[in-house]
């Protein structure tokens, strides 16, 4: 009887202490760092001090304050930067200061793990800035290490399913039976790498804190590359349900390349037939437009060229 009192006794105290480790959502609470605390209440007030000097012009001034959040960001993560980095590196390039942008963009990124691995996590660091980097890169002529740091997105593009991809995104620059393939130079890369960072929901103005409209994007990437079918697709696929949406559908076929292209055109249509017939069939209107095409994550995790460049990618990470 006793053993089996000491044993209701534990059970219930390992339950309240369970509801006061656990916070919602499951995350378990773990005790606060007064250090870490205060170093990252100066981030935020060093940002916001920039954010007033940005917004009076006074560049300099503000390259000299993120510096010093930047310095503290890397005293909290294995010596990365994180988006006072992010901010030194864009108006570095705003400023035409290349090779310091470039500097301030490798200490975002660290080599995590060496060889290939499906998921990508090869080179850890933020999303949309590596395709800024790749962008940065092939505009001071770095053909190589581009190509190597929009690969890396790519790789990481693979995770979660990509659960809103309607047609595939399989552009690449080296000769590929599972993608399709570009003649490298830098408007074109900068074409892609800017629809992917459309895809991942555009960037987040510093300053203002508004989203970059994804139309935006969008329109450059076509200024970029007019006779790519991807973007015009994208649009098609966001507005089927509306008269645009045929239209867009149809220029896109018309300059969609024979093969590969037109074939994921052929399967998207398919795919919004069925769509549509169970829409229809269940009554339900407000259903979400997009269907997934998981065809791109399977050809992106066979693709030769992805696999990791471990020479370049320690080379353009801190």
């Amino acid at each position: 009887m006793r053993k089996s009192l000491r044993y209701g006794f534990w059970i219930v105290t390992i339950g309240i202490l369970a509801s006061h480790a656990f916070a919602q959502g499951g995350k378990v609470i773990r005790p606060e760092n007064p250090i870490v605390t205060a170093k990252m209440a100066e981030i935020r007030a060093l940002q916001e001090r920039a954010r007033v000097l940005l917004r009076s012009d006074q560049i300099e001034q503000a390259i000299t304050v993120l510096r010093e959040a930047t310095a503290i960001e890397a005293s909290l993560v294995d010596g990365t930067w994180g988006l006072s980095g992010q901010e030194l590196a864009r108006l570095y390039v705003k400023l035409g200061r290349t090779e310091e942008a470039l500097e301030a963009y490798r200490m975002l990124f660290r080599w995590d793990k060496a060889g290939w691995v499906p998921t990508g996590w090869d080179l850890v660091g933020p999303r949309i800035p590596t395709m800024e980097y790749a962008i940065l890169l092939a505009k001071a002529g770095r053909s190589e290490d581009a190509k190597a740091m929009y690969y890396s997105e790519l790789r990481r593009f693979n995770g979660g399913g990509r659960f809103k991809e309607p047609v595939p995104f399989l552009v690449v620059f080296d000769p590929e039976p599972e993608g399709v393939y570009w003649e490298y130079s830098p408007e074109r890369l900068e074409a892609a790498a800017l629809m992917i960072v459309a895809l991942e929901g555009g960037t987040v103005d510093f300053v203002t804190r508004e989203q970059t409209p994804t139309r935006d994007i969008l329109r450059r990437v076509r200024a970029l590359a007019p006779d790519w079918f991807y973007p015009v697709m994208y649009l098609a696929a966001q507005n089927w349900r509306y008269r645009q949406g045929p239209e867009l559908l149809a220029l896109a076929e018309s300059l969609a390349r024979p093969g590969l292209e037109r074939d994921l055109i052929a399967k998207y249509r398919l795919e919004l037939a069925e769509h549509k017939a169970i829409i229809e069939a269940e009554d339900t209107p407000d259903a979400p437009d997009e269907r997934p095409m998981l065809e791109g994550c399977a050809r992106r995790s066979r693709m030769q060229c992805l696999r990791p460049n471990e020479t370049i990618l320690r080379r353009l990470s801190r």
